[in-house]
């Protein structure tokens, strides 16, 4: 009985110490869950906030809601200086706006908190000011006299706003600030609002992100209808996009739709400021647009199953200089006045119809800058006879052409553009185009390039003596099937007086069949260098179609005759 008692004592008291176990482990998880309570208390909300209590230190990030932007401290490639940005959350570092970008720190110790003031400042290992928000103090509420009541938030969008914590207000924005980097929802204007920054501004270089020499910005003329450019310098217009009727920018390549690419050109209530922006048809896609250092906008997007950043060399944007392309940027005024640029062509540059090199020796040298100008003088320029005078100019039809810059917007119907172009002895061109109206231009026509699709219809003003030039040439078009067939049978007629001769060589050949064969000497024959020079070598403005045997020209020639030129036909 007393070891029984014995061993059941044993088993109470083993009870009572794992119960106690269990209760300390227990006691110790509560003490443990506090504990994290409390700090992601204290600091679970500077995963997307700093505050007047919690700066952002040197090895630490904050990330919006969403996760898809980070904020932080980062160096460049290639660079001794660490800046504070704002970055996506991907493997592949994308800055898209640096607080300090004109003021690196020589090391990481730096750090981005609120001032006593309330501004959203950076100092750098020697508690420094290296940049500040420069928030008026007049905007700024206080809990007390020494104390501001500000937070900074980063929004998934990439914002970075800087708040009134009473009213809940935004007092500053980086979306406002100057960057190199257009995100969704950004809005590029000309308004001096907080969220709607001026211009974007390349970096000096890919390494360092203060200020270059290139900037894009909206730009509003002619009546108040927006377009894009790149200023380089300040002063020189280095690319532009063409105006915007409603839908997209006109001289933007392949710009089918400003749909397709979220653009919006948006007039605020006052109608004052007008502001441009885009979002995403894709709600994954992590898209934006860089004025990279070379002056070049290009478009990248997130590869998620390559885990890298993709550039998009087909969308309406200026192709990359340093991208694997290796293509230049489609410069402003390359071929200079009345030049037109063909980034297709043998030679990128060359003279309107009607105008010639205004320096031979330099064009030749592929120096085009002085452009060309114009062959034969205009009606209102004549100084001759009466009957001269009184021949009248006409117009020769561009197609798919991006337009010359600084049009001058006239009332004018689709079809009374053209009368009304004529009779004003100052116009030089006109186009018309669907959601702008018409358009005409009396000084030079400058910037004009050639698309293989798209663009708009440009009418340049020639004088009579190069449109007769045009109509004294007798402009021959031949069916294709038709010469076909008659070198068929000219062919067949030939080859069976051969084989005919070769059965009968020892008798006469009779008067038909010689009449036959010259019937084939009579045929037109022409040298390929004629040909060529007939359709100025093969120009694409002289290609009318194609067929079954290849493509079909409209050739000039000086006589009454009957030519086809069938490019299949031709070894060029």
């Amino acid at each position: 009985m007393l070891i029984a008692g014995t061993q059941e004592a044993k088993k109470v008291y083993t009870y009572a110490m794992e119960f106690r176990r269990k209760v300390g482990f227990l006691t110790l998880c509560h003490h443990l869950f506090l504990t994290i309570s409390f700090f992601c208390l204290q600091f679970g909300v500077s995963r997307d906030t700093i505050t007047a209590h919690h700066s952002l230190e040197e090895s630490e990030t904050i990330l919006s809601n969403s996760q898809n932007f980070k904020m932080g401290f980062f160096r460049p490639e290639n660079s001794t200086k660490y800046y504070v940005g704002i970055m996506f959350n991907v493997p592949s570092m994308a800055v898209v706006w640096v607080a300090n970008r004109d003021k690196g720190m020589d090391d990481s110790r730096g750090s981005m908190g609120i001032s006593a003031d309330g501004n959203l400042v950076v100092l750098d290992g020697e508690k420094r000011v290296v940049w500040s928000s420069s928030t008026s103090k007049s905007n700024i509420s206080t809990s007390s006299p020494a104390t501001a009541n500000t937070t900074a938030q980063l929004l998934d969008t990439g914002n970075l706003v800087l708040k009134d914590s009473s009213s809940g207000s935004f007092l500053w924005e980086s979306f406002g600030e100057i960057s190199d980097t257009i995100v969704e929802g950004m809005k590029l204007g000309n308004g001096s609002s907080i969220g709607i920054t001026r211009e974007l501004r390349s970096w000096k270089s890919p390494w360092d992100p203060s200020l270059g020499i290139f900037s894009y910005c909206l730009r509003l003329q002619h009546q108040d209808i927006p377009e894009v450019i790149v200023v380089q310098n300040n002063s020189k217009i280095y690319w532009r996009t063409g105006l915007w009727n409603k839908q997209i920018f006109i001289g933007v390549v392949n710009m089918n739709s400003g749909y397709d690419y979220g653009t919006q050109i948006i007039k605020d209530d006052e109608g004052d400021i007008t502001y441009d922006t885009f979002k995403s048809m894709k709600e994954s896609t992590k898209l934006h647009y860089v004025l990279n250092s070379a002056g070049c906008l290009v478009e990248k997007h997130w590869d998620e199953e390559k885990s890298q950043w993709v550039l998009k060399s087909e969308q309406w944007v200026v192709k990359s200089e340093i991208g694997t392309s290796g293509q230049q940027c489609d410069l402003y005024d390359k071929c200079g006045p009345f030049g037109i640029y063909d980034p297709y062509a043998s030679k990128s540059c060359s003279c309107l119809k009607g105008y010639r090199p205004k320096d031979e020796m330099e064009w030749g040298n592929g120096n085009w800058s002085s452009g060309c100008i114009r062959k034969a003088a205009l009606q209102c320029h004549r100084n001759s006879s009466n009957e001269e005078n009184n021949k009248k100019d006409g117009f020769l039809k561009l197609q798919r052409v991006k337009v010359p810059d600084l049009p001058h917007l006239v009332p004018s119907l689709d079809e009374t553009c053209e009368t009304d172009c004529l009779r004003d002895c100052a116009c030089i061109a006109y186009s018309y185009y669907t959601g702008i109206g018409c358009m005409h231009w009396s000084q030079d026509l400058i910037d004009i390039q050639q698309f293989l699709t798209g663009g708009a219809d440009l009418y340049i003003r020639l004088s009579y003596a190069e449109l007769d030039q045009k109509r004294n040439k007798k402009v021959i078009i031949i069916v294709i099937t038709l010469t076909i067939g008659s070198l068929a049978i000219a062919s067949c007629l030939y080859f069976g007086l051969l084989k005919h001769r070769g059965k009968k060589s020892s008798k006469i050949m009779p008067r038909e069949d010689a009449s036959q064969v010259k019937l084939l000497d009579e045929l037109p024959v022409f040298d390929f260098e004629i040909i060529a020079k007939a359709t100025e070598h093969f120009h694409s403005g002289n290609k009318l179609g194609e067929g079954g045997f290849g493509s079909v020209y409209k050739v000039y020639v000086a006589f009454v005759s009957l030519v086809t030129i069938v490019e299949g036909c031709m070894y060029k």
